[in-house]
């Protein structure tokens, strides 16, 4: 397995967690747009597994510009950003046939 370090703290992390400070961190590289891969992902108190093909990843930057007023003139701006990141994938039946496996997801999950 790979190890990193984390990206809030800096400690070394080998798993998802840091160990230190809690940073849920992961890490898409592993992810080929070519190739299908196994996700596992909690939503509504149940858990999802299923094949997918990533079909686009996107980020989206934006910046806005505010002006600051003192005596009823601009004295300076203030630099406001956004950033969106998403990623779309195709579910794909597994080579069962099936589409997705849903469990209740357990308090130790």
């Amino acid at each position: 397995m790979k190890r990193t370090n984390c990206p809030n703290c800096g400690a070394p992390i080998n798993e998802v967690v840091c160990p230190y400070c809690g940073t849920v961190f992961y890490d898409f590289t592993a992810i080929d747009s070519e190739k299908p891969t196994y996700i596992c992902m909690n939503m509504d108190g149940k858990q999802f597994v299923f094949r997918a093909l990533m079909v686009s990843a996107n980020i989206d930057l934006e910046q806005d510009e505010y002006p600051l007023f003192a005596d009823n003139r601009v004295v300076s701006t203030s630099q406001h950003y956004r950033a969106r990141a998403s990623i779309e994938f195709m579910i794909l039946q597994d080579d069962e046939g099936v589409l997705m496996k849903v469990r209740e997801k357990k308090d130790d999950d």
